[in-house]
């Protein structure tokens, strides 16, 4: 990661937005976690820190921390920036001989859009690419893929702190209802109407998402369910249409006397990212999205 080449996946995850980060599977039980190449001062003709505190020694997450590279423009002479930026990378990765390099850019798990609105980059640059080929020489360059797939897999995982947390969150949801009004003993009929056909939508998630199919089968699963307790699967959302939040536009057509249901489940991400891109790395169990999310 560069400063430049701005990467809020790198520096919110890892505590850095500069350096080379290298994370190894060694085959045991802990992956081994490197930062090389970092960068910290001031460009020439602006003030220059006299003391340096590496921020990232002090995290104690790291195996190997290298010692950052300063910035200052060098005497006249034929030396620039792009041979310092992967120096020594390569006897670093000879030491491990890995099987396969998988590099932060994106191939193939793109956006719907040609942007990325919280600005998760979808790559290195050209020439970061170019650079790190040379540097790793043709063998290990052979080697190297595209991260995304890992990523994805990396931010849909929950820790067992987080799911003990969304159970209870769950189960708190459940409890609450209707709140009985001033000389009420039960909620008014078309209140509880309500809470059945609720329950009744829940049911039928709770038993087609799990563990096994993919989203498109869960999708099929739940959208036959649907249909034999008499509640019609919409594929647009209303806040999707034009005009936006017209219901009476949205409903036209369709059976007053019967639940329409709209389904986008997707996951939040983990990360210390203030914005996540929420929608597109976790498996999406709905109609919205690229296909390679269900």
């Amino acid at each position: 990661m560069r400063v430049e080449v701005d990467d809020p996946f790198g520096q919110g995850e890892f505590g850095s937005n500069s350096g080379v980060l290298v994370f190894t599977d060694r085959g045991r039980d802990h992956i081994e976690r490197a930062v090389l190449g970092r960068c910290w001062g001031a460009a020439q003709r602006e003030r220059i820190a006299t003391e340096y505190v590496d921020p990232i020694k002090s995290l104690d997450a790291y195996d190997i921390v290298a010692e950052p590279v300063r910035i200052q423009e060098p005497v006249s002479g034929p030396v620039t920036e792009y041979d310092l930026r992967f120096k020594g990378l390569r006897a670093f990765v000879d030491a491990r001989n890995p099987k396969r390099i998988a590099v932060n850019f994106r191939l193939t798990l793109g956006q719907w859009p040609t942007y990325s609105w919280d600005l998760d980059g979808d790559g290195i640059s050209h020439t970061d690419f170019v650079l790190l080929a040379e540097e790793l020489g043709e063998e290990h360059a052979a080697k190297l893929e595209s991260s995304e797939y890992l990523v994805m897999d990396y931010a849909i995982r929950k820790v067992p702190s987080e799911i003990e947390l969304l159970r209870e969150m769950r189960r708190l949801e459940v409890q609450l209802a209707y709140v009985l009004r001033e000389n009420e003993t039960e909620p008014p009929e078309e209140v509880k109407k309500l809470w059945d056909e609720y329950r009744k939508v829940d049911a039928i998630l709770a038993t087609s998402i799990r563990s096994g199919p993919t989203p498109e089968q869960i999708v099929a699963d739940y959208t036959k369910q649907y249909e034999r307790a008499g509640i019609i699967v919409r594929e647009d959302q209303s806040h999707m249409i034009q005009p936006k939040n017209d219901f009476a536009s949205y409903s036209a057509g369709f059976d007053a006397n019967k639940t329409r249901l709209t389904i986008d489940s997707h996951a939040h991400l983990m990360g210390a990212r203030e914005v996540t891109d929420q929608t597109y790395y976790a498996p999406r169990i709905g109609s919205y999205g690229p296909n390679w999310t269900k």
